[in-house]
């Protein structure tokens, strides 16, 4: 496809997104082309399935003339595979192009030492046709996958760097799945994937310039700039939590010492909180894990932490104080219009109380729950990051074909 006509209807489908169903004469209007050129594309678009009509506009004026007929984009036209890689788990899901959920699975991480990336990147692709399969989805019908993946990458090859608690060379992500499944990819650090997801499924269009910030086994960040991601001068841009809080701090799995992720990540919490578990120190979490440290869970520690645990809510504070110094340095340099958190750690009302009385006294904004908000997609599953990589590259960039 020439990459005039491509890049025409690119600006139409972003016009329909953004916009909702809309007649040729109102495309042409916002895309500014001709009435004639969008009817052409328009034309062809419907021919391949792209884009629908969807109905007469229904005006008050009932005078005699040709109706408008509108035109939305078919969203069920074909459907993008997400992947989600972290330490912990994986999650992989399917969707419409509106990211409607049709299909979704997930495992725990299971890569051992000896296991080369290559084997374990086949496995979850395997696991990905498996799904195909189980679904009765066509590989013909997914337009291209996209992955979120821990720590370092390079978006433009697809290569991971270095894969926090994954692996430390570089493994190309892209080539080694694109070849097990034969479907397009794109690849880039989970963060920055549910970033852009955060901006694509975001009701609010006027905000152009955030701070993501999410919270986990790890802790991660990604800043938009003009609705943008922005990688930095080499690709490390939004590391939040490699930001150093001690000198001479615990060793973090990226190489430093002192990262925020040492002192406030879930497996931070876990750790100081095993280090002190006991009838005398944490009565309250003993008796909810029937004495067992193995049974200790996030949610049991915050159930404790609030209800009367005084070591379990100390330590909690200190994970909101460092999150709040962490954050609000980065608003000092980077000056967003909002920042948004995620994680399941955000869902607790009385942590996220405690979070904002302690950043309200280190950032100036006067509209502080306005400026600070929970993601809309914390209570979806994270492949949702790779879903939308996916559309925005597949569809949305390309005109709807490639």
């Amino acid at each position: 496809m020439a990459l005039i006509k491509q890049e025409n209807r690119a600006s139409i489908l972003e016009a329909l997104k953004n916009n909702g169903t809309m007649s040729r004469k109102d495309i042409a209007s916002i895309v500014q082309l001709t009435p004639a050129a969008v009817t052409i594309l328009v034309n062809d678009m419907i021919k391949d399935g792209i884009i629908k009509e969807a109905g007469e506009l229904e005006e008050g004026d009932k005078r005699v003339g040709r109706k408008k007929i509108l035109i939305d984009i078919n969203y069920n036209y074909k459907y993008v595979l997400g992947i989600n890689i972290e330490a912990e788990q994986i999650n992989i899901g399917v969707s419409n192009i509106s990211g409607d959920i049709i299909a979704e699975t997930s495992w725990a991480t299971d890569m051992d030492s000896e296991m080369k990336p290559e084997v374990f990147l086949k496995e979850i692709a395997d696991k990905c046709v498996n799904l195909f399969w189980k679904e009765n989805i066509l590989k013909e019908s997914i337009l291209g996958v996209g992955v979120g993946i821990v720590g370092l990458v390079d978006n433009n090859t697809g290569v991971s760097k270095h894969a926090y608690g994954l692996w430390r060379q570089s493994v190309h992500v892209k080539g080694i799945l694109e070849n097990a499944l034969e479907i397009p990819v794109v690849v880039d650090n989970n963060v920055r994937a549910l970033a852009v997801a955060e901006m694509d499924y975001k009701s609010e269009q006027d905000i152009s310039d955030m701070l993501f910030v999410k919270h986990g086994p790890g802790i991660g960040s990604a800043m938009i700039v003009g609705k943008k991601i922005h990688y930095g001068a080499n690709n490390k841009a939004g590391e939040i939590g490699h930001a150093i809080m001690n000198l001479e701090g615990e060793l973090c799995k990226c190489g430093k010492r002192g990262c925020l992720e040492t002192v406030a990540s879930k497996q931070a919490i876990l750790k100081n909180i095993k280090a002190i578990f006991s009838m005398k120190e944490t009565p309250l979490l003993y008796s909810k894990c029937n004495g067992s440290a193995d049974d200790i869970s996030l949610d049991k520690v915050f159930e404790a932490a609030f209800s009367g645990g005084d070591r379990e809510r100390k330590i909690l504070r200190q994970v909101a104080v460092n999150m709040a110094m962490a954050i609000s340095n980065a608003v000092s340099l980077y000056d967003p219009q909002q920042v948004i958190l995620y994680g399941k750690t955000f869902w607790y009302e009385q942590f996220l109380n405690e979070f904002k009385c302690i950043i309200k006294e280190m950032i100036l904004v006067e509209d502080l729950d306005g400026f600070i908000t929970i993601s809309k997609l914390n209570y979806k599953e994270n492949y949702i990051g790779g879903i939308a990589l996916a559309i925005r590259k597949f569809f949305f960039d390309v005109g709807g074909t490639l």
